[in-house]
């Protein structure tokens, strides 16, 4: 059996997204808002780890590495949000989110409240509740 490769394919039928990507969209605002934080909240550390050279330098000095390592994880949870929302956002345009979204989320915000109370971890009740509400229409 040959195939006529000069034939276009048969369009492909893409289901218009019911509604906007919004739990997406707020992950994508948690991680931009880490990602635009770090230098503010973690200047020093930032400063020391660019003028190292970056690499090795989270751990490179002793004395710095609380402060390094914290500026490391904050942006470092700001790119996996970032990267999180891509997903979610092509999941979303697909059509209703798979449960295994709403639960994961609310079980990062459990787990990160229940180690810190005080926190941003609150911030994914907001993409969760999203991604339940859109998973239960």
């Amino acid at each position: 059996m040959t195939t006529d490769i000069s034939r276009p394919l048969p369009a492909q039928d893409s289901p218009a997204p019911a509604h906007a990507p919004w739990a997406a969209r707020s992950l994508a605002v948690i991680g931009a808002v880490h990602v635009a934080m770090t230098p503010l909240l973690y200047g020093d550390a930032v400063s020391g780890i660019v003028r190292g050279g970056v690499i090795g330098q989270v751990d490179a000095d002793p004395a710095l590495l609380d402060e390094r390592s914290a500026a490391f994880w904050y942006a470092t949870a700001g790119l996996a949000a970032l990267l999180l929302a891509a997903h979610v956002r092509d999941l979303e345009r697909r059509g209703p989110l798979p449960a295994y979204v709403s639960l994961g989320l609310v079980g990062l915000t459990v787990w990160g409240v229940a180690l810190v109370p005080v926190s941003g971890f609150w911030a994914f009740t907001v993409p969760a509740a999203i991604a339940w509400r859109r998973r239960r229409r």
